[in-house]
């Protein structure tokens, strides 16, 4: 207990009187001062009414007891009472699935990606695709690598140098699109970048449909070559 009398807070603290004992109550508001063994009793009988919340917890016992560090122990207690677990049901707010609007004008909206591994050909192994929101205007263009440099490069000299910059550009989380280089480039030429959901392809459907045209393509080429 003397660790409060000497403590700097907002406590006005004071020996009261209490038959033949005293007990050191905070006289600015009421409640007396309880020592380290006995706040985990209190806790329990006042919590163990009715399972309350942390608040409503902290509310309840405030008004009528305080100690150092109080609702850092209530709100630890709380979290961690074995019938309070137990018993509640902690429901997580789910938001629902939203469509992307339509674009308003061609060449605007893009989706890309990549394919591949290739087999290599005049040095490229992998092609770097765009299509166009609006007017599904496809566009597949070899390169050597998936390193977002190499994408950053494509993007700028095959399509913006053709058709100008885009509004917004969809991708999936391949660490090409999610790099700072690829970041840099949307903030410099103002583009706004949206990644799917990971692990959800379909969120990215119409570049994943020309790719699937792209590798039919490819093997019935292939194969007939051969």
């Amino acid at each position: 207990m003397a660790s409060y009398r000497t403590a700097t807070t907002g406590l006005l603290l004071q020996d009261i009187n209490i038959g033949s004992s005293k007990l050191l109550c905070d006289t600015s508001m009421g409640p007396p001062v309880l020592p380290t063994s006995w706040t985990r009793t209190v806790f329990d009988k006042i919590h163990g009414l009715s399972h309350s919340g942390v608040r409503p917890t902290q509310k309840a016992i405030a008004q009528r007891f305080v100690w150092n560090g109080m609702k850092r122990d209530i709100r630890k207690w709380c979290k961690e009472c074995p019938d309070c677990q137990a018993s509640k049901i902690h429901r997580h707010t789910r938001s629902p699935l939203t469509e992307r609007l339509p674009p308003y004008d061609r060449f605007c909206s893009l989706h890309v990606d990549l394919v591949g591994p290739l087999p290599e050909s005049q040095g490229m192994t992998y092609l770097f695709t765009i299509i166009d929101r609006f007017t599904r205007w496809p566009e597949a263009i070899p390169v050597p690598n998936y390193h977002a440099s190499t994408c950053a490069s494509a993007l700028l000299h095959h399509w913006v140098a053709r058709f100008g910059v885009p509004v917004d550009i969809i991708s999936d989380r391949g660490r090409q699109f999610t790099s700072v280089l690829w970041t840099q480039l949307n903030m410099l030429l103002g583009v706004a970048a949206n990644t799917t959901t990971a692990y959800h392809p379909q969120a990215n459907g119409m570049v994943e449909r020309l790719h699937r045209q792209l590798k039919a393509s490819l093997k019935a080429r292939t194969t007939g070559a051969n």
